[in-house]
């Protein structure tokens, strides 16, 4: 996933190309936990790092880092501690005088959002930030032609009028203005001399997060709606319902399990 435009990268293609030029290839999976279905055996890349604080919703600092052949491609922790001598993953237990206490909240998060179901929860997330993007696009007048969104993605990204947010100091300041006046915790970046809304859904947010967004977004990027935002969503969920601008997707509710049984996971490697 790129960060500033959301987009979900052919990782397989790009590994598999430079395997056939002999190159080792590190994936950095930041935005994949949580959101995306990862399959470590598919990607066959030799190193892969992913957030757990992301999408999975642990506290910040927690991560998965994932070494193919690790007999073959030595890993070491850039601070000396202890189990040095133990190698990867031995040495990277106890460095220095790191809290673990985020390491024993993980596996908590990933157990409550496994109890949601991870594919409903997927679904439900990009099905409303879909939504979001069509709500907050029309209140500045950006035609829906000039939206993209990756299938299945829980960020889409909505481009800023000409002007606006063109550059890193712009965006900095846009995004602290939606913090300090509206309330609001969107990330701003400066891509190419146009300014990129970036839009999060997760299933804590409701439509209402975004209603207030596009009504106090024209007011600070001096853009006023060119007409009313549209009463329905362009696009809809899978299944062809579509979705009401002040209805929410409904949350996707625990899935029952067998007596003794666990809750599924698609999670491979996140753990």
């Amino acid at each position: 996933m790129t960060s500033p435009t959301a987009q979900r990268l052919p990782v397989e293609d790009v590994v598999a190309e430079a395997h056939r030029a002999g190159v080792p290839v590190l994936v950095d999976a930041a935005h994949a936990p949580g959101m995306l279905p990862v399959d470590l055996a598919a990607t066959a890349a030799d190193f892969w790092v992913g957030n757990l604080h992301k999408w999975a919703c642990a506290p910040a600092g927690t991560a998965a880092l994932f070494v193919a052949r690790p007999e073959h491609q030595p890993v070491a922790t850039p601070i000396v501690s202890w189990g040095e001598h133990d190698g990867f993953p031995g040495a990277f237990d106890q460095r220095g005088t790191d809290d673990l206490t985020p390491w024993l909240a993980a596996p908590v998060a990933l157990a409550l959002l496994s109890g949601l179901g991870w594919t409903r929860l997927r679904r439900h997330n990009a099905a409303l930030v879909a939504e979001a993007q069509q709500v907050v696009a029309a209140a500045i007048g950006v035609p829906g032609r000039r939206l993209w969104h990756s299938p299945g993605v829980s960020m889409a990204v909505v481009p800023l009028p000409p002007g606006v947010a063109t550059d890193p100091a712009g965006a900095g300041a846009l995004q602290a203005a939606l913090s300090d006046r509206l309330g609001i915790e969107a990330a701003v970046s400066a891509w190419n001399g146009r300014g990129l809304l970036r839009l999060s859904a997760q299933v804590y947010n409701a439509p209402a997060d975004y209603e207030r967004l596009a009504a106090g977004l024209p007011g600070l990027t001096g853009r006023w709606p060119r007409s009313r935002p549209p009463r329905r969503s362009e696009g809809a969920l899978r299944g062809g319902s579509p979705v009401s601008r002040c209805s929410r997707p409904s949350p996707p509710p625990p899935e029952t399990h067998p007596a003794g049984g666990s809750p599924p996971s698609d999670q491979t490697g996140d753990r």
